[in-house]
């Protein structure tokens, strides 16, 4: 499985928006489809590889004129986004949540803010759907405080100066971010809680997210923020990521 996933993003980057591949996306986007489809292939591949192939399918369904080259472009183009939805639901939540974040700070010129915030909203509607929904909210409660600590240092910094592109994309994903919290305290309230009272002697950045998880981050409900149950014949949903 390690071994075609590493296929998989090389290919992804070789054929993908270069003249003279056109004939190649399809047969790939189908065995990227399918790889994505099965957890027994996503279960032992490394974080690095996970996050390598969940960049380049964010990245060319970001930037999809590619698409215009293909035999029936659009219909690969929503299986592309259908993998995508496979591989973020088939791994870990927490490393799902984490690594859009990582991509989203730190490769935005590769995959924009506004896209992560879709990814993380798609994610959102689920959390807590899992088999210990306490240990899954908890876990995405330390993804936002690990996130915040690597950012909001550099925010603070960059208070009335122009911000650089780190900072930018931090920026942009802050609201994305407090719908995590929103999401997990509506998800599992209790376990939430008890988050925030562990971390109750925390940094400033623990601080934020205890005083969001407590007192809520101010956003309101937006109805395709609210966590809901997963279909019930466990079909993926679509991320509409390239809208």
């Amino acid at each position: 499985a390690v071994a075609l996933a590493e296929a998989l993003v090389h290919a992804m980057r070789a054929y993908f928006g270069h003249d003279g591949c056109a004939d190649r996306c399809t047969p790939l986007v189908e065995l990227l489809d399918e790889f994505c489809a099965s957890k027994e292939c996503l279960r032992p591949l490394p974080t690095s590889l996970l996050r390598g192939m969940l960049k380049e399918q964010l990245r060319n369904l970001q930037y999809s004129s590619w698409t215009k080259r293909v035999e029936n472009g659009a219909s690969i183009l929503r299986t592309l986004n259908l993998s995508c939805v496979m591989l973020l639901n088939g791994i870990n939540r927490s490393i799902a949540y984490s690594l859009l974040l990582e991509l989203g700070t730190d490769e935005s010129e590769a995959v924009h803010s506004s896209l992560v915030v879709k990814c993380l909203r798609k994610l959102n509607k689920s959390l807590g759907s899992s088999r210990n929904p306490e240990q899954e909210v908890q876990a995405a409660l330390d993804v936002v405080r690990q996130w915040l600590q690597k950012v909001h240092p550099r925010l603070l910094l960059s208070q009335g100066q122009e911000k650089g592109m780190v900072e930018s994309a931090a920026a942009s994903l802050m609201d994305g971010v407090k719908e995590m919290v929103d999401a997990a305290r509506t998800a599992c309230p209790a376990a939430a809680t008890a988050w925030a009272i562990r971390h109750q002697t925390d940094e400033e950045e623990g601080q934020m997210v205890r005083d969001w998880v407590l007192n809520g981050t101010g956003l309101g409900g937006e109805k395709e923020n609210q966590p809901a149950a997963a279909p019930a014949s466990g079909a993926p949903q679509k991320l509409d990521a390239n809208v």
